[in-house]
């Protein structure tokens, strides 16, 4: 049967991309049901951030400056562990993490946010948006809880990132020790392996999008734990290619905490060989 040009139909297939695209006339719209809406401003910035086109980690700080974060105690802490001849604010420019264009002279450089998070003894008070991790334990093994469920006040946990991992894991541990649920007649303890607390936790603080006001959020219910981060999935990251993609929303914040992994490990490593030798030594067993 012949076809007529009334019979045609143009299909177009345009995969997702994840960058942020504008028209020929920069006007930048995004698709919400049915509908094209158009973005300006602030409302790009964001759709920049959530994709991972850009990060939050690289905003220059309005209030914060350089020399004030080379002198906080943690920075001194963290050039000590991770062996380095050069002074606070040479490693801070060194690492990309001071922003040099349109200072004021006597106050000094900018620093980025990502610097702040990494090195200023109270990020959560430094910065506008919200960088905490608040633990809360909820007495219910429902989806949708109610304030009557939550058990005592949620910890807050604060400080510079990797100070705020290493809590935020003691705490969720300390909480989830006295958990205990029913199941089939009898009680189970809630339990799961530390190092698989650390390593959620660990990735909750590594790629969030710090461009949104909210903290992360450790709730523990009587039969689970939840761990959420605020943020979409970044990049070409989706829930279908995630256990086989990788993506680093925060580069920088991930580059520099990795250090001090990897510091800790040797460290580890090297503890673990003596006490070997030693055993060895004396004829005893490892336990």
């Amino acid at each position: 049967m012949p076809y007529s040009a009334d019979d045609l139909l143009l299909h177009f297939l345009i995969p997702k991309s994840p960058m942020v695209h504008y028209t020929s006339d920069k006007t930048c719209f995004i698709r919400k049901g049915a509908q094209n809406l158009v973005l300006k401003g602030k409302a790009i910035e964001r759709l920049i951030f959530s994709k991972g086109q850009r990060s939050y980690e690289d905003v220059p700080t309005e209030t914060v400056r350089v020399k004030e974060v080379a002198q906080s105690e943690y920075m001194q802490k963290y050039l000590r562990l991770v062996p380095t001849a050069q002074p606070a604010e040479v490693f801070l420019r060194k690492q990309k993490l001071t922003y040099e264009e349109g200072q004021v002279h006597f106050l000094g450089s900018q620093i980025l946010t990502a610097g702040v998070l990494l090195f200023d003894d109270t990020p959560q008070a430094s910065l506008p948006t919200k960088c905490a991790v608040k633990v809360t334990r909820l007495e219910t093994a429902e989806e949708d809880y109610k304030r009557d469920y939550l058990k005592g006040t949620p910890r807050t946990i604060e400080g510079p990132l990797q100070l705020v991992i290493e809590r935020a894991r003691e705490t969720a541990l300390q909480v989830m020790a006295g958990v205990t649920y029913k199941v089939g007649g009898r009680y189970e303890a809630l339990r799961y392996p530390p190092v698989a607390i650390h390593e959620i936790i660990t990735n909750a603080v590594l790629h969030r999008n710090y461009g949104i006001k909210d903290d992360i959020h450790i709730n523990i219910y009587d039969n689970r734990i939840e761990v959420i981060s605020p943020g979409k999935l970044p990049g070409h990251i989706t829930v279908e290619n995630i256990l086989q993609e990788r993506y680093a929303r925060n580069p920088k914040i991930v580059r520099l905490l990795n250090k001090l992994r990897i510091l800790r490990t040797r460290i580890l490593a090297k503890a673990w060989t003596r006490r070997s030798e030693a055993c060895a030594m004396h004829g005893s067993s490892l336990r």
